[in-house]
C-alpha cells in the first residue's frame, strides 16, 4: 500500500497543473526587491546580537526560540514593520530594531501586520504570552530605534517607482503575449 507523508498531499500536485502567471506569482518579489534596496540596513555584529537574543529572552537550552509564541525554534528573522505596504517601501528596513527571531507559523500568521497587530492575533488564545511580548518588543524597540524614513531622496523615490512600474508592465505584457499564444 502506498504510504504518504503527514506534510505532502498527492493532492498538491495540482498548483503545478494550473497556468502560471508571471506577474501574479513575481509582482510581491518585485516590491520586496525594490524596498530591500531602498531599506535602511545595519552591519552584522554577534555580539550585538547575542544582546538582542538575551534581552528578547528568546534562548532556551542553546536554542533561539520564537519572541511571539515563546516555545517554538526561530527558523527566520521577522520584520516588526514590514518592509512594503501597499505595494511601497515602508522605510523600515533589515535594522536590529525592525528584526527580530521568530518560528515559520508565527511569521506566516504575522503575516504584512505590524508587530503589536500581529501580537494579539497569535497570542488571542494567550494574553499572558501577548502581554509579554508585546513588554519585550517595546524594550527591544526603544533600545535599537527604528526609524521608518527612506534612505534617499522624493525625487529618486519617485524614479523607482517608475521603473518598478514598468518592470511590472512588462511582466503582464508577456503574460497577455502568452495569452494569445496559446488561445
Amino acid at each position: 500500500m502506498l504510504q504518504i507523508g503527514d506534510r505532502m498531499k498527492k493532492e498538491s500536485i495540482k498548483t503545478h497543473f494550473r497556468r502560471y502567471r508571471i506577474y501574479s506569482k513575481r509582482s510581491t518579489t518585485i516590491n520586496h526587491a525594490f524596498a530591500s534596496a531602498v531599506a535602511p540596513s545595519d552591519k552584522y555584529s554577534a555580539d550585538r546580537i547575542d544582546e538582542i537574543l538575551c534581552q528578547l529572552d528568546c534562548v532556551r537550552e542553546g536554542k533561539i526560540v520564537c519572541v511571539y509564541c515563546g516555545v517554538r525554534e526561530a527558523q527566520t528573522w521577522d520584520h516588526l514593520y514590514p518592509l512594503v505596504k501597499a505595494s511601497r517601501p515602508t522605510g523600515h528596513g533589515h535594522t536590529y530594531g525592525n528584526l527580530v527571531p521568530s518560528c515559520k507559523d508565527c511569521n506566516s500568521t504575522k503575516g504584512n501586520r505590524d508587530w503589536s497587530d500581529a501580537n494579539l492575533v497569535i497570542n488571542a488564545q494567550n494574553p499572558d504570552q501577548a502581554i509579554r511580548v508585546h513588554r519585550l518588543i517595546s524594550l527591544h524597540l526603544a533600545a535599537h530605534k527604528t526609524s521608518g524614513n527612506c534612505l534617499i531622496s522624493h525625487e529618486l523615490m519617485s524614479v523607482l517607482e517608475d521603473m518598478k512600474a514598468q518592470i511590472i508592465q512588462i511582466m503582464r505584457n508577456a503574460d497577455e503575449l502568452i495569452d494569445k499564444h496559446l488561445a
